[in-house]
């Protein structure tokens, strides 16, 4: 009866987007202009979903939920990328020992797997039902979040939030998409958003994975590069010597403080 109160005017060029309200509001409302801009006459309903009947009820052409590979049907297709990582408000100070810590509840995924694969933290203080959620809970400076690192690109560009840890884990759910194949907007609508996710730089974590960063690299001069790399290389051994602490390496500890001056911190 919703849907169908919904439903007003014409349906030609009409596409209907039911979405998890997650990918709605992170991934995208920031870049629906360009697509708007891009197919003008292209007329967009988006359906908040939740729950399986929730895109059963919808009468679709474009569906993205939230799930596992066996939850979703066969022709949806995962969303990249599909990891989860640690961030915070810019303006928060601390740590993952030292600031609550934020979890969406429901998935298999969460600070427990982070405990096991990179390192011990506490109990979650802040639980929300979904990644939406909790990220927005976490841009509003209430603690660091674990969360899809697919819905964190524009809110990272804007500095809304920054990353509390180099480290990422995988994620045994994620978002996927399925669309009608029959329905041009639909396809067109599918091929824009891959291109916004597409244009995530990959960069390489400190176990050789490929990963993405979503973050805009600025203009730097060369005395910054060089500062910022030497950071990034100070993570690395950070994560290195914690989890191999019999490797022996050379590095004078005065060097390390005297990267860590936070006028020289990126974000």
């Amino acid at each position: 009866v919703a849907t169908e109160t919904f439903e007003t005017g014409s349906e030609a060029d009409l596409l209907t987007v039911a979405s998890s309200i997650s990918v709605a509001q992170w991934v995208i409302a920031p870049n629906l202009p360009e697509f708007t801009k891009r197919h003008p006459r292209i007329r967009i309903r988006f359906l908040s979903a939740i729950w399986p009947d929730d895109f059963n009820s919808a009468r679709a052409n474009v569906e993205i939920c939230f799930g596992s590979d066996k939850q979703v049907g066969k022709n949806a297709e995962l969303l990249t990328p599909n990891r989860l990582i640690a961030v915070k408000a810019p303006a928060l100070d601390g740590d993952l020992h030292s600031l609550p810590l934020i979890e969406a509840v429901g998935n298999s995924s969460g600070w427990k797997d982070w405990a096991a694969k990179v390192n011990n933290v506490p109990e979650a203080q802040i639980l929300a039902d979904s990644y939406g959620m909790a990220l927005h809970l976490a841009a509003q400076g209430n603690g660091i979040v674990l969360v899809s690192e697919l819905l964190i690109k524009h809110a990272m560009q804007m500095g809304t939030i920054e990353q509390a840890h180099p480290a990422a884990i995988p994620a045994n759910e994620g978002y996927f998409l399925s669309v009608d194949e029959r329905n041009a907007p639909a396809v067109q609508f599918k091929a824009w958003l891959l291109e916004q996710l597409a244009r995530m730089p990959a960069r390489v974590d400190c176990m050789g994975t490929e990963i993405k960063l979503p973050c805009a690299i600025p203009a730097l001069s060369v005395d910054d590069i060089v500062v910022r790399a030497i950071w990034e290389l100070g993570d690395v051994l950070d994560t290195i010597f914690s989890n191999h602490q019999d490797i022996m390496f050379p590095v004078p500890a005065r060097t390390r403080r005297t990267f860590r001056n936070p006028e020289h911190r990126f974000h």
